[in-house]
């Protein structure tokens, strides 16, 4: 059975062998063995498990997210609806680029004589130019919404504390946190989740979804079908409210 040292794991893996003994430091990956010196000894399966580190890691999951995952029984399984997310994402891309490609070189053939260019051409120029992924379109509201909001929230403890009166503050928490409630019912009303262990996709409650661990595209729940609780993989749901 092939071994491998934290070097030549740090090579396989192109990082760092103080990554490596970072990761071991965390649980993240473990040697199977030690040596006699307490030197680290991988084996295969050590391998394997970089691999899906890396790969996790690629996507972007945060390193905590990334040990339950691989410690879990659907550690590949989530990985694969994530990469499906993402190609399915990249593909929509891809088709709104050529379309709007298709588009723009039409528009140019028609500069020359624009009475030949028909207003449902500009009218389906404009609806690919907008055509993005809804759940991207659910953060991006998130966002511009959001940040105004917590602005506005260290404007009003700057104001209070010029002032000497902890009134707008308060004031500005009630506002905060009413407006932090729409947004987060407008989030969870506009995603579902699918569990990578049986594919079942489903929407779960509000407190559900708002206490579960989770990472920018993955919650940790119960699938109402199979009942195993995993990281499920969020994709945009239309609102049943």
């Amino acid at each position: 059975m092939s071994t491998f040292s934290t070097g030549e794991m740090a090579s396989l893996g192109h990082v760092s062998v103080r990554t490596i003994q970072y990761w071991d430091k965390k649980g993240l990956l473990t040697p199977s063995t030690k040596g006699p010196s307490g030197r680290r000894i991988y084996d295969s399966s050590d391998v394997q498990r970089l691999k899906l580190i890396l790969l996790f890691k690629n996507i972007g999951l945060s390193l905590s997210a990334i040990k339950e995952i691989v410690d879990g029984d659907n550690s590949v399984s989530t990985l694969k609806l994530l990469l499906t997310e993402r190609q399915d994402s990249l593909r929509d891309q891809i088709s709104a680029d050529r379309s709007q490609l298709a588009e723009v070189d039409s528009l140019i053939k028609s500069l020359p004589s624009l009475d030949n260019l028909s207003l449902n051409s500009i009218d389906d120029m404009n609806s690919i130019m907008d055509n993005k992924k809804a759940l991207k379109k659910v953060h991006i509201h998130l966002i511009l919404f959001g940040l105004p909001l917590s602005v506005l929230e260290i404007g009003s403890i700057i104001y209070s504390i010029v002032i000497r009166s902890w009134w707008p503050f308060v004031i500005w928490v009630l506002i905060d946190i009413i407006g932090a409630g729409f947004l987060s019912r407008y989030y969870f009303n506009s995603t579902e989740y699918v569990c990578p262990n049986c594919q079942f996709q489903f929407r779960p409650t509000f407190w559900q979804s708002f206490w579960a661990p989770h990472t920018f595209a993955t919650r940790k729940l119960t699938c109402p079908n199979c009942g195993q609780k995993n990281y499920c993989v969020e994709v945009y749901g239309v609102s049943s409210e």
